[in-house]
């Protein structure tokens, strides 16, 4: 993960986030539907509807978004997984209701055009 994207993304304005998470958003919903070789810089811009130059002054590269793309993930997977009635499993029955969990959360978000695995990162 590149350090000046997380340091860079710390310095952003409110507008400026919002244009950032818009192409991060269209990324994902790009490598969910079309695959990440399929994904390229132009297809992200037309879908987050922003100027190549905006494109580039938030991502140097396809591999600068698609780290993006992967901490958004992470951070969405880690805030399910750290919910209050997730904090002890320490019985099957805490187990099983995790998986419970999980399942109804796959459900929820759609795993019709990606695979869990991809919104499991």
């Amino acid at each position: 993960m590149g350090q000046s994207d997380v340091h860079d993304e710390q310095r952003l304005t409110p507008k400026g986030r919002a244009t950032r998470d818009r192409i991060v958003q269209a990324a994902a919903e790009l490598i969910i539907t079309e695959g990440l070789s399929a994904s390229n810089m132009e297809s992200v811009r037309k879908a987050a509807s922003v100027s190549g130059s905006q494109l580039a002054h938030y991502f140097a590269d396809k591999s600068a978004l698609i780290r993006a793309v992967v901490r958004r993930q992470i951070g969405t997977v880690l805030d399910f997984h750290r919910q209050p009635r997730l904090r002890e499993l320490d019985s099957l029955d805490d187990f099983e209701r995790w998986i419970d969990l999980n399942m109804r959360y796959l459900r929820r978000i759609g795993t019709s055009g990606g695979t869990p695995t991809y919104h499991a990162l």
